[in-house]
């Protein structure tokens, strides 16, 4: 048998045994499975279950979504950007509406905190909403896929999913469960064809599902309220077989849209907003550095950035998209000249995007065949009838782009009619400035606010100067930036402003910032813009809109728009003091309804005013809002404005950012600032009041607010005084020699905790009394050796030996806030002499052999056994300096200023 199975299967019998057990156990399996469907399902269970926790549908959709959003095409640049959030991604910051102490958050971390299970995000019109939910998919979705190829949790099954929806594509009027029916498409689409409905199923029970609801201000009127049930629905699902409640989800909106339905959304969704805050002149720093592969010499981000502030128009770049089309045109045109308006960049940006690919723009390219003008004229078109069909700026259709294209082609120049496929086909594909919405045929222009630029355009080509299609939009939301294109570019806007007003004096004030309007127009507007702040819970609204008039090119309505702001910020100051001092939390609610978001706003366009009455009223503003990095900037531009000096507020604005400047983060915002253009210090000067060679440089912000805080005698605001201006006004010499003495100072950290410190003291006490008991009764001789009853001395001086360390030795803490300097040798405090005594008596038979080996045992004892535990320095992070050259040698530890006389990392 055995040389049988050898022969013809070239096996052994062994071998040939273990084969057909195999085989048996496999038949038997196939058998099992045909006979008994329960058994099947079983089996699938298992297999999806094995494959679920070994993180596979996971990777599998994060692959898919990585490739899908985790780049994005910068269209300016006319280049794809990976949407790395450590490379060319700059975080965005948030702002709580509700919250003081979240005053300033990065937008990742609000999203990733423990902050709730609903968040809604607000932001203005390019300010980056869409990139911030796409960034933080992509961002940990990677960090998941980091933690497996570096040996972390093989199965990630703590690590959320994202599935990102585009409200405006949510079909939620076809049926019930609309936002489930688009998590299982978006599963579909990356391949986990099998059961979608069963990995959603266990995403959302082991809470990893994570749904980022984006856009609910492009959602159309006539679709908001089957949107809004839709996502109600699924935000409260308690079905156990689809329990959809215990998602998190994040919805985006535009803020101006978002106040008009607040209350269709809160607090049911959420008792709170984060609203995007504007790029601060450090975010704008890093957004062109991170794209510094764009630039070509001669030019460079450091030329970029001193063209743009040499513009005098950096505050219009702090939106992200505004700065992105900047940074764009820069890099691709030789000639271009960074402009002084809004309207005037959309339109050199538009015009460039759609003439950059041809021959004479880029030769690298393949020429275009049709003509820029031509493609302009069909978008400006589309864009405005897209919008009028819907009241609303949607997409639009493929067809309807051809149809409007067949109609104008005897008006074109560059277009015969047979040829209007292709020449729609190269808008499309060439241009940058649309793209394929969706796989049934609709078209979106890349940003809504280029499909506002370009309706707002048609709008102003219309017989009548747009005016009687103003009126009959003037009161709507989503025709709001539309309408402030159109106001800027009217040559004369006398009658486009008075239709505005009569409908929408707030945005009517906005506009005033860049209309061309007569006096007594401009006066009618704020007149009633006035009368409206004076109204309880107005004065957020109103009041930006009276300080974007202070903006205006006319001196007489930006003089009236100014005195009107200072009358209504400062009324009825006095009326709410308590024990003559300002309640700032009563001026808060007065003037914002307590509001801390409204408040920065505010702080903002006062800052931006370029008026020092106005801008003078940043110090008084600041003090209504928790100290955070947002205030430098503002504060910091009010104090860069010409004339700001000889406004007695001045003082009040140098203080407050010699506050902020405590905290290292306000602190770099500080430094990452532009610099002080009227003021110049001598270099004596700046020595004098800041005499550190090793630390911040003279030329730095805060070493000329140093100069202005000496010049004016100001000091930081707290109930504390700040060390650093305490050494400088005591003692001049000590300040001055402060670096000096600081580095031949040597430092001792020790880490120690109180009940280590306390439990010893007790042990060591207990122990010398004992022994010291013993000696006492037992072997009273060995206390009398050498010098008798003259041994009393001994323990004397081993107990004033400590005391005359501590005058060596000084001890403070770090680094908390606030802390108070703890001394060793607080005689002052001792109540009993007793355990000192004890410790020495009980160590005094040492002295027969050596009465120095005694003193320094004693000594050591004493110390820490008894003066160590007694002044209470635990539990604390300590170091010692030794010696003590420098009285004021604290502010190097003092965490409100040590980062003043270090040198930045």
């Amino acid at each position: 048998m055995r040389e049988t199975f050898d022969r013809l299967l070239h096996l052994s019998v062994e071998q040939a045994g273990l084969l057909v057990a195999v085989l048996g156990l496999v038949g038997t399996l196939v058998t099992t499975l045909k006979l008994s469907a329960r058994m099947r399902r079983l089996a699938g269970l298992g297999i999806r279950t094995f494959a679920y926790r070994a993180g596979i549908p996971s990777r599998k959709y994060g692959r898919w979504f990585v490739r899908k959003y985790a780049s994005i095409e910068n269209v300016y640049l006319d280049r794809v950007e990976a949407l790395d959030l450590a490379a060319t991604y700059v975080p965005l910051t948030v702002t709580s509406d509700s919250n003081p102490s979240d005053a300033e958050l990065l937008g990742t971390d609000v999203m990733g905190a423990n902050r709730g299970r609903k968040i809604i995000v607000l932001g203005d019109p390019g300010s980056g909403k869409s990139t911030l939910l796409r960034a933080y998919g992509a961002g940990i979705t990677k960090r998941a896929w980091g933690a497996i190829l570096l040996g972390g949790d093989w199965r990630p099954t703590k690590g959320e999913v994202p599935f990102l929806i585009p409200l405006r594509k949510l079909r939620a009027e076809s049926g019930a469960n609309a936002v489930e029916q688009y998590l299982l498409k978006l599963l579909i689409d990356a391949g986990i064809t099998r059961r979608p409905e069963w990995c959603l199923r266990r995403l959302l029970k082991d809470g990893r599902c994570l749904v980022l609801l984006d856009g609910l201000d492009e959602v159309a009127e006539a679709r908001y309220h089957s949107v809004l049930q839709a996502v109600g629905d699924f935000c409260e699902g308690e079905n156990t077989e689809l329990p959809t409640g215990l998602a998190r989800v994040v919805l985006t909106c535009r803020r101006q849209n978002f106040l008009k339905i607040r209350d269709d959304w809160m607090p049911w969704f959420s008792d709170e907003f984060y609203m995007l805050a504007p790029f601060r002149d450090s975010d704008v720093q890093r957004y062109v550095a991170k794209r510094k592969s764009a630039f070509h010499s001669p030019k460079s981000p450091k030329t970029f950035l001193a063209d743009l502030k040499a513009s005098g128009n950096f505050d219009l770049h702090r939106s992200p998209l505004i700065l992105a089309m900047s940074v764009g045109l820069y890099v691709r045109d030789p000639a271009f000249i960074i402009p002084s308006s809004i309207p005037v960049l959309y339109d050199a940006m538009i015009s460039e995007m759609l003439r950059r690919r041809s021959a004479d723009s880029s030769p690298v390219s393949q020429s275009l065949k049709f003509d820029a003008m031509d493609k302009r004229r069909l978008l400006r078109d589309i864009a405005l009838k897209s919008a009028e069909l819907s009241n609303h700026f949607e997409s639009f259709s493929r067809r309807d782009l051809i149809t409007h294209a067949e109609f104008l082609s005897p008006e074109l120049t560059s277009v015969g009619r047979d040829q209007v496929d292709e020449f729609v086909e190269e808008i499309v594909t060439r241009a940058g400035l649309v793209f394929d919405a969706s796989d049934d045929g609709l078209l979106s222009f890349t940003h809504r606010s280029i499909h506002e630029f370009l309706a707002a355009e048609a709008i102003s080509r219309m017989e009548d100067g747009g005016i009687n299609f103003i009126s009959e939009r003037a009161s709507h939301d989503a025709w709001r930036q539309s309408l402030m294109f159109v106001v800027a570019s009217a040559p004369q806007a006398d009658e486009l402003l008075i239709r505005i007003a009569s409908v929408s004096p707030e945005l009517a004030g906005h506009a005033l910032a860049s209309a061309r309007v007569s006096k007594e127009v401009a006066a009618g507007v704020l007149a009633t813009l006035g009368d409206r702040a004076r109204q309880q819970g107005q004065v957020k609204i109103i009041v930006p809109a009276i300080l974007a008039a202070t903006r205006s090119p006319e001196p007489a309505i930006s003089d009236t728009a100014v005195q009107l702001v200072r009358e209504i910020l400062l009324s009825n100051a006095e009326d709410e003091q308590t024990d003559g001092q300002v309640d700032q939390e009563k001026r808060l609610r007065a003037l914002f309804g307590g509001d801390t978001f409204g408040a920065l706003q505010v702080l903002d366009d006062v800052a931006n005013s370029n008026s020092p009455q106005v801008a003078a009223l940043s110090g008084e503003l600041a003090g209504l809002v928790p100290n955070n990095a947002r205030l430098v900037a503002p504060l910091w531009r009010s104090l860069n404005t010409p004339g700001i000096e000889n406004e007695p507020a001045c003082k009040a604005i140098i203080s407050n950012l010699l506050t902020l400047a405590m905290k290292p983060d306000c602190f770099v915002e500080l430094q990452s600032q532009e610099t002080l253009g009227e003021r110049e210090f001598s270099g004596r000067t700046l020595s004098e009041v800041y005499p550190f060679k090793r630390a911040v440089p003279l030329s730095s912000n805060f070493v000329k607010l140093l100069a202005l805080a000496d010049e004016l005698s100001v000091e930081p605001l707290g109930p504390k005084p700040c060390p650093f201006f305490e050494a400088k006004r005591l003692d001049p010499k000590a300040f001055k020699n402060l670096e000096r003495d600081n580095r031949y100072t040597v430092k001792v950290p020790i880490h120690v905790t109180q009940w280590f410190l306390t439990t010893l003291a007790i042990v060591g006490t207990l122990g010398a009394a004992t022994w010291a008991t013993y000696l006492l009764f037992v072997d009273f001789g060995r206390l009398t050796r050498p010098y008798g009853m003259n041994n009393a001395v001994l323990v004397l001086l081993s107990m004033a030996a400590p005391y005359m360390a501590h005058r060596f030795i000084r001890i403070e803490r770090l680094p908390a806030p606030g802390s108070m300097q703890y001394e060793l040798g607080c005689f002052s405090v001792v109540f009993a002499p007793l355990p000192p005594i004890a410790i020495s008596v009980a160590l005094l038979p040492i002295a027969a052999s050596s009465v120095v080996l005694f003193l320094i045992a004693a000594s050591v004892a004493n110390f820490v056994f008894f003066f160590l535990p007694l002044a209470r320095v635990a539990p604390l992070t300590h170091v010692f300096y030794i010696p003590a050259l420098n009285p004021y040698r604290h502010v190097y530890s003092d965490p409100g200023c040590r980062h003043w006389v270090t040198k930045p990392q």
